[in-house]
């Protein structure tokens, strides 16, 4: 028997040459591969029905129905096998691109919507000690611009949930209730109180923080208060401050990649298996979040180990380069500018992801 040749059909011949080709084989299951991960679920509200469909394969897109989800999905992978029996070479090569084109938008319209998602903004109270809100200024006695208080919140959450797996809840309200009470001591002696700034964050940053608070049963003010001294703590003053304006204490930590020649640090983006691109913006702080596997390889790679967690807490620091290492940079970084997730610096750098699952594996 010979099927009715045209677009979407083959003729018995091909049909047979088809199913005995090694290389179709794999084409059809790659085929199948990609309409399992693209399929769609809609429910017609009039009729009661399931479809589950699939756009791109076929004429007009393989489609599945039924009173259920799982009937629908069932009558779609039935339909799904007729049409690729009936396909010829050509047809599964149309399809795979269609499904590239679609699976490729899908990715794209997700990606939009989450940098929607966190590009809405909100106007939050928040109690800032003044000590704080001193060492975020840009210039003395210039206040603290909003941008500076929401991203040093950034970099100290990032810096607490780095630290989170190897401190007991105990410790960490503990440590929490010391900063309160070493924030209270300076502002008592300096005859100040507490500050609250309106600040404008988007609203997956204050979500995060307002889990975080619960989750460790702290009022969120406190908790604000807590990564605001974890940002400050790890980024190097710019000026000279007087003893009120240090009162908790902030210390400058070293740049661990500040004696790194063009060689070393080569080597040391090479054992990380990262780019020199991504380990640049590791080096210039303005990875977030950075994984604690990834940050003890790139420990281990220095010429003289360094700490996990310090790596951590200057990925997040929005750290200047001294100004030898600054003039050979392609674009001067600036505190705590363009933080951006370890995955995001990856994609952004050009690498596959494939190399950035490398990148990210024990």
């Amino acid at each position: 028997m010979v099927r009715q040749q045209g677009a979407g059909h083959a003729t018995g011949g091909d049909m047979d040459s088809a199913r005995s080709n090694p290389s179709t084989k794999l084409a059809r299951s790659d085929l199948e591969q990609v309409v399992r991960a693209v399929m769609r679920h809609d429910f017609h509200e009039p009729s009661r029905t399931h479809i589950v469909w699939c756009p791109g394969v076929g004429r007009n897109g393989a489609k599945g129905f039924g009173d259920a989800a799982d009937e629908a999905h069932r009558m779609f992978l039935r339909r799904i096998g007729e049409l690729l029996d009936a396909a010829s070479p050509t047809d599964l090569q149309r399809w795979s691109a269609n499904l590239a084109r679609s699976k490729a938008e899908s990715s794209r319209e997700a990606q939009i919507r989450s940098l929607a998602a966190r590009e809405r903004m909100g106007a939050y109270s928040l109690g800032l000690d003044p000590a704080q809100v001193t060492l975020l200024a840009d210039a003395p006695g210039v206040p603290a611009s909003n941008q500076a208080i929401v991203d040093a919140l950034r970099a100290g959450l990032a810096a607490f949930r780095a630290a989170a797996d190897r401190t007991t809840r105990d410790d960490v309200v503990a440590a929490i209730s010391a900063n309160e009470s070493k924030l209270r001591v300076g502002r008592q002696g300096r005859g100040d109180e507490t500050i609250y700034r309106t600040v404008r964050m988007d609203a997956e940053t204050h979500a995060r923080l307002q889990l975080q608070a619960h989750e460790i049963g702290v009022k969120l003010q406190e908790l604000c208060r807590y990564v605001l001294a974890l940002a400050l703590e790890s980024r190097a003053p710019t000026q000279n401050q007087d003893d009120g304006a240090t009162a908790f204490n902030a210390k400058p930590r070293g740049n661990p990649f500040v004696d790194l020649s063009t060689q070393q640090f080569a080597q040391v983006a090479k054992d990380a298996r990262m780019s020199r691109t991504v380990l640049s913006a590791i080096r210039d702080g303005r990875v977030v979040g950075l994984p604690g596997v990834v940050a003890e390889r790139i420990g281990r790679a220095m010429p003289t180990p360094v700490p996990a967690n310090d790596i951590i807490l200057h990925a997040c620091s929005g750290a200047r380069l001294p100004p030898a290492m600054a003039a050979k940079a392609k674009r001067k970084p600036t505190a705590f500018a363009s933080a951006m997730t370890l995955e995001e610096v990856a994609r952004e750098a050009g690498m596959t992801a494939d190399a950035i699952q490398h990148m990210l594996a024990d």
